[in-house]
This record gives C-alpha cells, sequence and structure tokens, in this order.
C-alpha cells in the first residue's frame, strides 16, 4: 500500500475484529511497519487506542 492510499484511510471508519465480535473505530494514523500496514485505532464509543495490523480491519470507509 502506498502512502498516498494510507492517508486516504485517515479519518475513516472501520470494523476491528476483537475474539468474537468487532468493534467501529476511527482511523487515526496509518504507517508501515517491517512491511505491513498498521493503523491507529480508536473505538468509536468509550476510550483508549492502540495500533493495529491491517489484516484486523474491514469495510475501511464504508460509511460502517
Amino acid at each position: 500500500m502506498t502512502m498516498l492510499e494510507m492517508s486516504k484511510t485517515i479519518g475513516e471508519l472501520a470494523l476491528l475484529r476483537v475474539e468474537g465480535f468487532q468493534v467501529q473505530v476511527h482511523i487515526n494514523d496509518a504507517k508501515q511497519a517491517y512491511g505491513n500496514t498498521r493503523y491507529l485505532v480508536t473505538p468509536t464509543n468509550g476510550t483508549g487506542g492502540a495500533w493495529v495490523d491491517s489484516s484486523r480491519l474491514t469495510n475501511i470507509g464504508q460509511g460502517v
């Protein structure tokens, strides 16, 4: 994924897979780490944030 493609995801909503359920999150930042795309996400309801691998996110920017 290019930096331009990653930058377009910032500010979008996505679903984060956590155990057996999915949580709606905001994408706040994006980066490449060891060849993997990672996103800084925060929940739409609740507190906290974390860098997560792109493989755990679905429906990025699709108005979840």
